[in-house]
């Protein structure tokens, strides 16, 4: 996501005042003109999700229907995975930059709502219903009845589907 707007720009288009004091920018509006930005950033995010390893994606995608933050112990219980062995699945999208440790190292954020978005558009409609209704169901179990009923909704197309078949 740090990407440049444009690889042919000379780095002088934008540069603040030689006395930082003063607090002053100036710009080279010509340089600015001539610059091409890309008007939407999720392709390129999607090109960054796609490079991922199945693993890392699977729990990403598990993760993005918890929210723009998410706790690694609760991702690691919603993947069945050992805490260590989910933070393993996460690196190559901490070194990517896609998301973000916090402090505590137990909880995570991604780094922008277009990767969110990327890796949640990356899942079918089931399987994104089939993993909100899983989250809702942990947040049932721990008594977190907001956010059970946030995702039990989002998930609604799964649960009645189960109940239709029993």
């Amino acid at each position: 996501l740090n990407d440049s707007p444009n690889s042919s720009s000379s780095g002088d288009e934008v540069s603040s005042d030689e006395r930082p004091s003063r607090g002053r920018w100036s710009w080279n509006l010509s340089s600015l003109e001539q610059m091409r930005f890309t008007s939407n950033v999720l392709p390129l995010v999607r090109e960054r999700v796609e490079c991922l390893s199945k693993d890392c994606l699977e729990v990403l995608q598990q993760a993005a229907c918890l929210g723009a933050t998410f706790r690694l112990d609760l991702l690691a219980e919603l993947c069945s995975r050992a805490t260590s062995h989910t933070w393993e699945c996460l690196i190559p999208a901490l070194q990517q930059e896609l998301i973000c440790a916090e402090v505590d190292g137990n909880r995570f954020s991604f780094s922008h709502d277009s990767v969110q978005e990327a890796i949640t558009s990356s899942l079918t409609q089931e399987r994104l219903a089939y993993l909100h209704a899983k989250v809702g169901q942990a947040f049932k179990a721990k008594s977190q009845t907001m956010e059970a009923v946030n995702h039990l909704n989002l998930g609604r197309a799964v649960l009645n589907a189960e109940q239709q078949n029993q």
